[in-house]
Parts: C-alpha cells; sequence; structure tokens
C-alpha cells in the first residue's frame, strides 16, 4: 500500500482523501498528541505492550519479546527508524515502527488500544510519521501488510479490517511477486519444508492457535 509523500507536508495532507483529512483534523482537535519517543528502553515497553494485545487479539503470533525489541532498537539507533505514540489524556492510544531506507519509508510495525477514545488517532499519527520520512528523503510510504488486492474486499480475510484501514490512505493495493527460494542444497532444502520448517512454527507458535506473523 503506497503512499505518495513527496514535497512539503502541506502538499501531502492535501493530496490524502477527505475522509482521512478531516480524521488528522478532527484528532489534533480533539486533543491527541503524537509523539516522537526517545530511543529508550522504556519507548520499547511501551510499544511491545501494546503490540502484543492486537497481534493476540488478532489470534496471529509474532517472535518472541528480545527479537521484536532488537530490530526497533537496531534500526532507531542506527537513525534508520523511529517510534511514534498517539496520546490521550496522558495515556498511549497507538504506536507505530516506521523506518526509512533511501527514498523508502516502511510502516513496519503498528498497533492500537480496541476501544479508542477519540477518533482518528491512528490517522493522525500514520500522517505524523508520513511528514517525518518527508523530513529523512523519503518521496514514498509503505503501509505494508494488506491482503491480496483480490480479496482486500473479502470481509473474511483475516486482515481484512487491517486493509480497509489502509486504504483509506490509497485505494489501489499494489501486488509483489513474492520471494523466492534458491535451493544451494536440494535434499537438505527438501528436509526442511518437509520438516524443519513445521518444527520451527511449532516453536514459534509456543501451543497458540492462529496464523503466523513475522
Amino acid at each position: 500500500m503506497l503512499v505518495d509523500v513527496s514535497g512539503t507536508p502541506e502538499e501531502l495532507l492535501s493530496r490524502l482523501p477527505g475522509k482521512v483529512r478531516n480524521q488528522v483534523r478532527r484528532a489534533h482537535k480533539d486533543g491527541i498528541e503524537v509523539e516522537q519517543a526517545e530511543a529508550t528502553e522504556e519507548s520499547y515497553d511501551r510499544m511491545w505492550r501494546l503490540w502484543t494485545e492486537v497481534v493476540e487479539d488478532r489470534g496471529v503470533f509474532t517472535r518472541d519479546r528480545d527479537y521484536q525489541v532488537g530490530l526497533w532498537r537496531t534500526f532507531c539507533e542506527s537513525g534508520l527508524g523511529q517510534l511514534f505514540f498517539t496520546r490521550f489524556e496522558g495515556q498511549d492510544v497507538a504506536g507505530a515502527f516506521v523506518t526509512v531506507v533511501g527514498d523508502v519509508a516502511c510502516y513496519k510495525d503498528g498497533a492500537s488500544v480496541r476501544d479508542r477514545p477519540v477518533r482518528g488517532a491512528s490517522q493522525l499519527l500514520q500522517y505524523e510519521a508520513m511528514v517525518w520520512a518527508q523530513g529523512r528523503g523519503a518521496n514514498v510510504y509503505d503501509l505494508c501488510g494488506t491482503p491480496h488486492s483480490s480479496r482486500v474486499a473479502d470481509p473474511e480475510d483475516p486482515f481484512h479490517g487491517i486493509g480497509v484501514f489502509k486504504r483509506g490512505f490509497n485505494k489501489e493495493v499494489t501486488d509483489w511477486v513474492g520471494a523466492l527460494d534458491l535451493p544451494l542444497r536440494p535434499r537438505r532444502y527438501q528436509m526442511w519444508n518437509r520438516f524443519g520448517h513445521r518444527v520451527l512454527a511449532k516453536v514459534l507458535a509456543r501451543g497458540r492457535s492462529g496464523a503466523t506473523f513475522f
């Protein structure tokens, strides 16, 4: 899900669909604050709490805390990543982890509380993250992670709700070709596909059911 973030913050806002613009302005007017969090353990803990709530609520599982927080820490401390939070009356409402590599920004991870006290908090968060990405030379902001274009309107898709939110910024879904494997050791590769991958998935799942979310 690609969004053109070239130009100025004002030009970016003017290009966003009218509904999103209204939500951004409404959230700001209603007292939602956006924080660019410092790269501290406290910030990672806040994001981890929001993150685990949303992935568990959707019935999926991710890698463990050391891996996930280690990823955020590595990017943030190298100047290629940033944690954002929207807050209302002193409480975290939503969080996002965004990277910029070259001229492409990526909304890598995000989460929000189920019962939002003010509408538009997540839209305002994304807009401010896009402005931050602009300031670091990004021309494209990839919202990532939607259902395939052939299923984006299917309410039965497990990620339908995510697709609905992200399509608010751009109706067009970009489908990539996907990752391809180059087996350098065919026999070991076959063993991995038949047994290794299944064992690893069970270890990561730790007895939980649901889809794998890396």
